[in-house]
This record gives C-alpha cells, sequence and structure tokens, in this order.
C-alpha cells in the first residue's frame, strides 16, 4: 500500500456542480431502502442482516427497487439474465462512441451485510442521478450494471454474472449448485430463461471504453491509516477446490449402550474469506477448532474400538465459500460402559480447556471459552449418527485438512496469500469440504495447494481415501487499467475529495472479468468500519466514505464520459 496523499484546499472544477450534489446521507438511506429486501435492520454501523442470493424471491424484489432508481434517474432500463443495465443516453450532437460503464453487484452471502456490492450499485445511480439533475449530456453515454451472482454463495462459482455479460457461461457451470439446491440452469428454468440464452455475452468489449467498479475495502486497512480512500492497481483471484471423503453410507439408528451426547459449540466470527488476513490477531474461524475436536474424536475411537464414539451434524452458520465460517457446531454421540463413556468425555473436556486456552491466548479475535460443550442423556431432534467404523477415519480426515489449509496459509500468509474451508456438508455420509485459496500470482497459488496436499499427505495415517476436485475459479488475479489509475488519482487530488492511497484488492471482484476481456477497469475503494467486517451483518462505511467514494466515482465517470 503505497503512502497517503491529500489535499487541503477546496479548489472549483468543471466537475464541482455535480459533486456537490451527491450526498453521503441519501447513499445510506438507499441502501438500507435496499437493505429492506431479504435483510433486518437492527442500528445502522451496527448490524445489518442481509440474505439476499441470486435468483430467489429477494433477487426479483431487488432488481424491481434497482430499475425504478434507475429510471428516476434518467436511465432507459434494459434487464438481461443476470442483472440490470441503466443507460443515460449522449448528447444529441455526439456521434456513437463506446461508453462509460460504472458497474457492481447487488446480491448477498447469507446472513451477510449491506455494503458489499450495494455501495458501488447505488452509488453508481446518484452519480447518474447528479448529472441528470444538473442537464448535462456528455459525448459518450454512461451505463450502469447492477449484477446479480457475484457471490459464489448459491451456485459455487463466483462472478456468474460479469461472466456472463462479458464471456458467456460454459455448459459446466450452467451445472453448478451448492449440496441440496437447484442447479444455475434450473433455477434459470424457473425464472422462465432459455438456459441457452446465457452461454453468449450481453455486452461486448468494443461497445464499452471503460468500467468503473467502487466498492468497500472487505479489510481495515485503509481504516487503521486514517485514509479516505483506495486506487486498486491489482485484484486476487481464489484457486477453489473441494475434497469429496468418503462414501455414501446408511446412517446408525441403533441404541447405543448407556449413550451421552456432547453439544459441541464454537463461537468464531464470521468474515470475508479473501480480504482478511491469515494472522492470528485478524481471523477467528469457527471451523479450525471444531477441526481439533474432529480430529480428537478420532483418535480416541482408535485408542478404544469398544467404545463408540460418532459425530452428527457438523453445521456452520451462514456458510459460504467466500466467507470466514463463524458459529460452528456439531454432536458427538459417546457409547459403552459408564467407565469408558466418563473416560472418553473426561479427555474430550480436556482437550477442549487446553484448546481454549490456546485460542483465548493466541487468536485476539475470539472470545473467552469459545468453544463450549453441553452434556445430555438424549440425542438433539435431527441428528443424523453413522457407525463410528464407517466415518470416523473420514470425519478425522475432514478436521486435518481444515488443519492443513489454515497452517500452511498462515506460513505463507506474508505473501497477500490466505486459504479456507468455507463450507463443511455431509449427505448420507459422504462430507464435501470447500476450500478457497487466494492470491495475486497464479503460480504461488499452485504451490500453496501443493504445500496444503502434502502436509495432508503427512496427516492423513489412516491413508483415508478423498477425491479432489477443481472448482470453477473466479478468474484469474487481474491489474487495473494505469491510466485510469492515473486519472482516478487526478479526479481526487483536483477536487480535494481526500486522502488516497494505490493499494490492491485481496478479495475478487465483478472487475476482474472485465479486466480480462480487454476493457479498461478502474477500481476505487472506501474504507470498511467495525474492523474491517465484511460479509457479516456488522459490514459498515459512514456517510463520509460513502460521500468520497461516490463523488470520486462521479469525478472520474465524467472525466472519461466528456473525451471522445
Amino acid at each position: 500500500m503505497a503512502e497517503a496523499d491529500s489535499q487541503s484546499e477546496s479548489p472549483k472544477t468543471a466537475e464541482t456542480p455535480i459533486i456537490e450534489r451527491i450526498n453521503g446521507a441519501s447513499i445510506e438511506g438507499k441502501l438500507m431502502e435496499l437493505a429492506q429486501i431479504g435483510g433486518s435492520i437492527e442500528e445502522i454501523g451496527k448490524r445489518v442482516a442481509v440474505t439476499r442470493l441470486a435468483f430467489s424471491e429477494e433477487d426479483k424484489r431487488a432488481r424491481e427497487l434497482l430499475k425504478r432508481s434507475m429510471s428516476e434517474a434518467g436511465m432507459s432500463v434494459e434487464e438481461f439474465p443476470f442483472g440490470l443495465v441503466g443507460t443515460y443516453g449522449a448528447s444529441e450532437d455526439s456521434s456513437p462512441q463506446p461508453a462509460i460503464m460504472m458497474m457492481s453487484h447487488f446480491d448477498s452471502v447469507p446472513n451477510g451485510g449491506a455494503y458489499d456490492g450495494d455501495v458501488g450499485v447505488i452509488s453508481a445511480i446518484e452519480v447518474v442521478d447528479a448529472i441528470n439533475k444538473q442537464g448535462i449530456r456528455f459525448p459518450r453515454p454512461i451505463k450502469v450494471l447492477a449484477l446479480t451472482a457475484e457471490e459464489s454463495s448459491r451456485f459455487q462459482i463466483a462472478l456468474l454474472g460479469s461472466k456472463m455479460a462479458f464471456n458467456g457461461l460454459s455448459q459446466d457451470e450452467l451445472q453448478s449448485a451448492r449440496p441440496g439446491d437447484a442447479t444455475l440452469e434450473k433455477a434459470l428454468e424457473n425464472w422462465g430463461i432459455d438456459p441457452q440464452s446465457v452461454t453468449k455475452p450481453t455486452f461486448h468489449s468494443q461497445d464499452i471504453a471503460s468500467v468503473i467498479e467502487l466498492h468497500v475495502e472487505q479489510n481495515d486497512r485503509l481504516a487503521e491509516k486514517s485514509v479516505d480512500l483506495g486506487v486498486v492497481e491489482a485484484i486476487a483471484a481464489p484457486v477453489r477446490k473441494e475434497f469429496v471423503i468418503g462414501q455414501p453410507i446408511t446412517q446408525d439408528t441403533t441404541e447405543y449402550q448407556n449413550a451421552k451426547y456432547l453439544e459441541i459449540t464454537v463461537a468464531g466470527q464470521a468474515d470475508h474469506s479473501g480480504a482478511t488476513p491469515m494472522g492470528k490477531e485478524d481471523r477467528a474461524d469457527g471451523l479450525v477448532p471444531l477441526a481439533d475436536i474432529l480430529i480428537t474424536a478420532g483418535v480416541l475411537q482408535d485408542q478404544d474400538p469398544n467404545v463408540k464414539i460418532s459425530i452428527g451434524n457438523v453445521k456452520v452458520e451462514g456458510q459460504a465459500l467466500n466467507k470466514i465460517p463463524g458459529n460452528t457446531s456439531c454432536t458427538i454421540k459417546i457409547g459403552g460402559s459408564d467407565e469408558q463413556i466418563q473416560a472418553t468425555i473426561a479427555t474430550l473436556k480436556d482437550k477442549i480447556e487446553k484448546r481454549n486456552d490456546y485460542y483465548e491466548q493466541e487468536y485476539k479475535e475470539f472470545g473467552n471459552d469459545p468453544i463450549s460443550v453441553n452434556i445430555s442423556d438424549t440425542a438433539p431432534q435431527d441428528t443424523i449418527f453413522y457407525r463410528p467404523s464407517d466415518v470416523h477415519a473420514s470425519n478425522e480426515l475432514a478436521g486435518q485438512v481444515i488443519k492443513a489449509v489454515n497452517s500452511v496459509a498462515q506460513n505463507v500468509g506474508e505473501e497477500n496469500i490466505v486459504g479456507t474451508v468455507g463450507t463443511y456438508n455431509v449427505k448420507d455420509g459422504q462430507i464435501v469440504l470447500g476450500v478457497d485459496i487466494r492470491g495475486i500470482d497464479k503460480a504461488r497459488l499452485d504451490e500453496v495447494w501443493d504445500e496444503i496436499l502434502e502436509k495432508l499427505d503427512r496427516m492423513n495415517k489412516h491413508r483415508t481415501p478423498y477425491v479432489l476436485k477443481a472448482l470453477p475459479a473466479s478468474a484469474p488475479p487481474a491489474k487495473t487499467d494505469q491510466r485510469l489509475v492515473d486519472l482516478t488519482e487526478s479526479a481526487i487530488k483536483d477536487n480535494s475529495i481526500g486522502s488516497y492511497v494505490k493499494t490492491f484488492s485481496p478479495a475478487g471482484h465483478d472487475s476482474q472479468v472485465t479486466a480480462e476481456v480487454g476493457i479498461p477497469t478502474g477500481m476505487i475503494f472506501i474504507p470498511s468500519r467495525n474492523g474491517g467486517a465484511s460479509h457479516v451483518p456488522e459490514e459498515y462505511s459512514t456517510q463520509e466514505d460513502l460521500e468520497k467514494g461516490a463523488r470520486t466515482l462521479a469525478a472520474l465517470v465524467m472525466r472519461l464520459a466528456k473525451s471522445s
């Protein structure tokens, strides 16, 4: 991150009358209006929870709201399968020229927040509204692209909206789905959309002169340095894979002798898996302590086969491939003699106590006693168990995968690489783990994956088999356009909007796609408050942050739209 630059004066420029129309309070109000679709507003700045998945009822209602907003801002609006595009026409005496496009997304992760993506969409509409109210037209048309399916939450692939818009989707991508949900192809059919229509792009690079995306930073680098804006020079990308462990089996409904049930819960802190550094001072991944318990249970089962230990209902609250697991839980069923059961419980409780001490002391984001246990004589309702002999090695391997990904990524964290097991699903006894490794160097990402697999090979003493499946990555790492970086800097300076730094994005964005297809692409960050929280209800940027970001966007877009 480069040193911050700032201006103290407030000179007048040609952009000033329009820039001064842009108001952070207005942007915040419209963000909260959108947040009510799929969300609940407890307190702005503290907690605004939003769940708005692609091709859901909430997606449909959000499109209706955004369509109205675009129309009121003076744009003609068209809907395409993955969102909306509003067009503010060029001046009548202009010859046809490629458009200037502002772009971001309006879908969210499960139990996410009100700022990720939405800031870029709402701010872009506000920019056009300010221009329209000033009665100005430019030689180039201005477009606002509002996308859905940027998040990988529903279909396990990120950036589907921008991929479709600028590339078209593949047949494999049409078959993508999260466990227990419809494929993308089926979701489109349910909306009355011909799936084959999305295999061709909506936009072509020759029709778009530049693309600009305004976004929240999704970590606390700007906020910690008291810098107002980030000018993005590069965007990281993930290499995502699935571990499929075990084979489908029949659940075990037999009664265990003297059965006891341990309900284990871990109070983690959800956050953005790409933008949150790997440091122990930054993360409280709820799956990592749970992995300790899974491994310990497997070791105990090996030590005394006469004790039956089965693990059921491993859950990750609001799980998504691009989200650090927050609260996690499982239920452990133990059967055998009273003496054996009590000895097993004592060992597990001792392990939990020691791990609590470790996580409290070593990890800043974990609170006191993050792992808790409740012991009862009856199983929680709807808990599914499997025969220990069938699954204990698989459960142990799942824990080892989680630990291997976390430890290798921590060891290389200074290289701007992060790694997360974001999803944990069990169906018919088969475990499927979704893993997200991110960085700005594709070759180094591949090396990190090799390191993870080598470490896992050393840990996997049972030689438990698994299948590793590649998931379509969001996009290759991308660089933004240097000319747009320079123009963004001058727009900030000339209008004295605030301090700024040149930086990179550890999280992926739709801008990667446009950069990859050769459209000059720029990106602007505003600070994320509340410790850089993202992909959680606590994500927040102030009215002042919103205003400075939108004013920078406006100044840049006007300069680009004026050029012929």
